[in-house]
C-alpha cells in the first residue's frame, strides 16, 4: 500500500464522520416568523435592485 491510498481512506474516514445536515437551534414560533420575514424582505429587494443583470443571465 503507498502513501496516497492511505491518505485517501484518511480522508474519507474522515468525511463520513461529518454530519450531512447542520443541527439547526430551537427557535420560538415569533423568532421563526420574524426571520421567515427578514429573508423575504431581503429576496424582494435583492430581485429589485438587481433586476436588469438577473433579466440578462436568463435570457436565450
Amino acid at each position: 500500500m503507498n502513501r496516497q491510498s492511505r491518505r485517501t481512506k484518511a480522508r474519507n474516514r474522515q468525511a463520513d464522520e461529518i454530519p450531512r445536515t447542520p443541527t439547526l437551534p430551537e427557535l420560538s414560533d415569533e423568532a421563526a416568523a420574524q426571520i421567515q420575514h427578514l429573508f423575504s424582505e431581503w429576496f424582494l429587494w435583492f430581485s429589485a435592485e438587481y433586476r436588469k443583470p438577473i433579466r440578462r443571465y436568463y435570457e436565450p
